[in-house]
């Protein structure tokens, strides 16, 4: 089967025009399709997202300041979209001690093929 690249324009602002939050947190078990939020959510993460879009693709960038998250060891973020929170993604990764003199810039690029 082929998606037509109509369809895959079509898909891709559907989903990044729903997209609302990123947040962060410190839980270490690894993502799963069935996860439905963070293990352990630092509630101060949880910042509007931007998006950026192609004809395949669009990225989202998820910013944390310098005033946000300090005193945390910062290990899974999170990607969520429309009104009722739903998660689009879950990734792990090494520790990231925050302070102030830390910001954060998480970009994740989403690609939808065709073929």
């Amino acid at each position: 089967m082929t998606i037509s690249n109509e369809a895959i324009t079509r898909f891709i602002t559907l989903i990044s025009a729903d997209l609302d939050d990123g947040r962060a947190g410190t839980g270490t078990t690894l993502p799963l399709a069935t996860d439905t939020d963070l293990e352990t959510v630092v509630a101060d993460t949880e910042v509007d997202v931007t998006t950026t879009t192609t004809a395949s693709s669009f990225t989202v960038t998820h910013l944390i300041s310098s005033a946000l998250g300090n005193g945390s060891d910062l290990t899974e973020w999170q990607i969520r979209m429309n009104s009722e929170a739903t998660q689009l993604n879950r990734v792990v990764t090494a520790v990231v001690s925050k302070t102030s003199g830390i910001e954060i810039t998480k970009i994740t690029l989403f690609t939808v093929f065709g073929e």
